[in-house]
């Protein structure tokens, strides 16, 4: 069985490659035929036995964190199924990757410099994850707690609201109210998120620092 890597694909994060047969192209009634360390793109199947009902061959990327949602995918044929053995060679093309958990900025610091009550005005500062190569943009938001309840986004004096990697501190909008997406909970934390191209980050792996307004 033998795949190609898609150029898009980060493989920072990649280990090996898991080969099985499967019922269906979503992974149903798998069987392991077996794994190769990155950098090896085929898997030689020596006289392997799989039963008829085990039509797809999907390969996985994997990492100490666990394996890849997704598979990419083929149906191969032994034909005439006069014996079981499977003699045919795959080409994959991949555009899946696997990565690690996403790591999420720390040492997150504000201090507020508006004199009224309620409002925000000043500079919230983050360190970044050591691997940023997954990132797209990072977003602040400010929160009734921890779990980022009734969150609300904070922009910058630029008046976006998307950071870039790379940019790893927000001057915020003069006179932003510190209030939640339901006044009834106050705003008490401030949380960073980190965004790749599959979406935000979970709050439990977001930055954070309690909000305290001076």
């Amino acid at each position: 069985v033998q795949w190609t890597p898609a150029e898009v694909v980060d493989l920072g994060f990649v280990t090996h490659y898991a080969v099985y047969a499967a019922e269906a192209s979503n992974g149903s009634q798998q069987e392991h035929l077996g794994s190769v360390p990155k950098g090896t793109n085929e898997l030689l199947l020596a006289s392997v036995s799989l039963h008829d009902y085990l039509p797809y061959l999907l390969v996985y990327v994997e990492n100490p964190h666990g394996r890849s949602a997704k598979a990419v995918f083929a149906m191969y044929q032994d034909l005439g199924w006069t014996s079981s053995t499977v003699t045919q060679t795959a080409t994959f093309t991949s555009t899946t990757s696997t990565s690690g958990p996403l790591l999420g900025v720390t040492e997150v610091s504000y201090f507020d410099t508006h004199s009224q009550a309620y409002v925000l005005e000043g500079v919230v500062r983050w360190s970044p994850p050591a691997q940023t190569s997954r990132i797209t943009e990072y977003t602040v938001l400010m929160a009734f707690d921890e779990q980022n309840s009734y969150g609300t986004l904070l922009k910058g004096k630029d008046g976006k609201s998307s950071i870039p990697v790379g940019v790893n501190q927000v001057q915020l909008y003069d006179g932003s109210p510190r209030q939640t997406a339901d006044p009834a909970f106050p705003a008490n934390w401030l949380l960073v998120f980190a965004h790749t191209s599959s979406g935000r980050q979970t709050a439990s792996d977001a930055g954070k620092t309690p909000l305290y307004d001076d």
